[in-house]
């Protein structure tokens, strides 16, 4: 599959969900994770994909959860704004839950590679 493909698949299937893209080429045993803006803007049409699928955050949350990349979990202030605490070996921070900061989390975590 080309970049033209996924992204003409990804103007049909994208909603305001799914911000997220899994992808995957066939000669590489790791998987990369963009949101979906940064994807559109980097991908070139003939660049070669074995796959992909398109993630909302829950499905991205869960994942960084499944594979335990980061001791992160979620809480609501009494504002009702739900945020990410993010403890680490150096520090602890506290994130607000949205797509750049879950992006961020993952590229940390993995050191920018995740395995399948």
């Amino acid at each position: 599959m080309t970049g033209s493909d996924i992204l003409r698949q990804i103007k049909e299937e994208r909603n305001p969900r799914l911000c997220f893209i899994k992808w995957w080429r066939k000669e590489q045993d790791f998987l990369n994770f963009e949101e979906i803006d940064e994807f559109i803007q980097k991908t070139g049409p003939d660049e070669e994909f074995e796959g992909y699928e398109l993630l909302d955050m829950e499905q991205v949350w869960a994942f960084l959860k499944e594979r335990e990349l980061g001791n992160i979990h979620r809480e609501t202030r009494t504002s009702g704004r739900e945020v990410i605490v993010w403890d680490r070996p150096d520090k602890s921070q506290e994130c607000p839950y949205n797509p750049a900061s879950l992006m961020t989390i993952l590229n940390v975590e993995s050191r920018g590679t995740v395995i399948d």
